[in-house]
């Protein structure tokens, strides 16, 4: 099994095993995004694509977080998208001149019809 210890208190705090008893859902989602993050340098890909990763994360920790993310996606070298997909987005969060934002709105009170792909 993998530990992953952490500390998120200010001043360092002690490091302790990341679990749910401990530390919150926005904290263990930093963790964990934070550690993939780490782990990208050893395996290549095309793509990622991460799911509501923000989700549960205060605002500091979210930008904090989505500047990684740019930051890791946009690195020279690494040939690799990545997709992340949420239902919403902080504003004015930090985006590399590469960051391509797509918006899809979807839903009954959307005042303009959506068009369907045979109609597109």
């Amino acid at each position: 099994a993998l530990e992953l210890w952490v500390a998120f208190r200010k001043g360092g705090g002690e490091l302790s095993v990341l679990n749910s008893w401990e530390q919150s859902g926005g904290e263990r989602s930093v963790a964990t995004v934070m550690y993939l993050l780490a782990l990208t340098g050893l395996s290549s890909s095309p793509f990622r694509v991460i799911d509501e990763i923000n989700q549960g994360m205060d605002g500091r920790n979210e930008r904090l977080v989505f500047k990684s993310l740019v930051e890791e996606a946009t690195a020279t070298g690494t040939g690799t998208q990545v997709f992340l997909l949420t239902p919403k987005l902080l504003p004015n969060l930090f985006y590399g001149e590469e960051v391509c934002v797509l918006n899809i709105f979807n839903g009954a009170y959307l005042d303009i019809p959506a068009l369907t792909f045979a109609s597109a």
